[in-house]
């Protein structure tokens, strides 16, 4: 049990040391997230936090695989989940890709993941069960395109990514550990850290970003554990969806009210709920506390769910 504790500082530490560092030289590089009207921040910002982010879990990724802990195959679709989804991220933080060429990498993670782990072929809630044996792959490329750009969407003020990032990387340790997935246990422990290490950072005022090598890539790791959980330990994707409660009914809401106006959804704006909240950057750690604190009661319950 003092291991993984151990294991846990070490990385948060590690994250907090490496994002240090990516911050001077994102200054030094001026990679920079400047203030526009769509943002909610008043001064440029260094935005590839998720960078150090990134850097750990593969180094964590590495270190589960040498120690035994998780098969060569399962590191090598973890390591490319993480790198493929964190350096395309990077590069647009810095470079400003193409929404195609982003669009490209979050279909090759999502076909990697639904060829590794499958689709979504049930929906359980309580006595109703559908069954999508046809269209599960197809489900599950829509899941995990989707809730990566829902990610993204949602990492729009200070601390609020982070602590959700925080909330279920711990969660899904103990659903994993208990569904006796000891490898994924450790790493999902191991993006709760890493988390933790960024926050440091970015409660406000925020020194620095989690920008999209960040956000993209976290939603991709927990779109794809999702998928593993339902397939390998007969998890319904229920359970997931409450998890990411909040961050779905905002995006699914906002991104509905776009469309039916007819703007560009694709674009960014201020026009989710939790930024309607928190107009100005003094109102974001109220606003992010509110959110996960509302998250974590969600969790908690679920939890006690799961592990009956």
């Amino acid at each position: 049990m003092l291991q993984p504790i151990i294991g846990f500082v070490f990385i948060a530490v590690l994250t907090v040391l490496l994002t240090g560092w990516f911050r001077n030289l994102s200054i030094e590089n001026h990679w920079l997230d400047k203030p526009t009207h769509r943002g909610s921040h008043h001064q440029a910002v260094p935005h590839i936090g998720g960078v150090a982010m990134m850097v750990t879990l593969c180094l964590t990724i590495i270190v589960l695989t040498i120690s035994g802990n998780m098969s060569g195959v399962d590191s090598i679709v973890w390591l490319a989940i993480v790198l493929m989804l964190g350096i395309v991220g990077f590069i647009d933080d810095i470079r400003n890709l193409s929404k195609r060429l982003r669009l490209v990498a979050q279909i090759i993670v999502a076909v990697i993941a639904i060829w590794y782990f499958g689709g979504i072929n049930t929906l359980n809630i309580g006595p109703i069960n559908l069954e999508f044996s046809g269209f599960s792959y197809v489900l599950g490329f829509i899941w995990v395109v989707g809730f990566i750009n829902m990610y993204n969407f949602m990492d729009g003020i200070n601390g609020i990514a982070g602590c959700q990032a925080l909330i279920a990387g711990l969660i899904l340790a103990v659903w994993l550990y208990h569904l006796q997935q000891q490898g994924e246990s450790l790493l999902f422990l191991a993006v709760a850290a890493t988390a933790c290490g960024f926050l440091y950072w970015n409660f406000s005022p925020a020194k620095v970003f989690m920008g999209d090598s960040g956000s993209t890539m976290l939603g991709g790791m927990f779109a794809v554990i999702s998928l593993q959980l339902h397939n390998e330990s007969n998890l319904s994707i229920i359970f997931p969806v409450l998890l990411f409660a909040w961050f779905l009914a905002d995006t699914s809401i906002t991104f509905l009210k776009r469309m039916l106006r007819g703007e560009k959804v694709w674009e960014a704006h201020r026009q989710h709920f939790y930024q309607l909240l928190a107009p100005n950057p003094e109102d974001h750690t109220k606003v992010t506390g509110i959110i996960s604190l509302i998250s974590l009661i969600i969790a908690l319950i679920i939890t006690v769910v799961v592990l009956k």
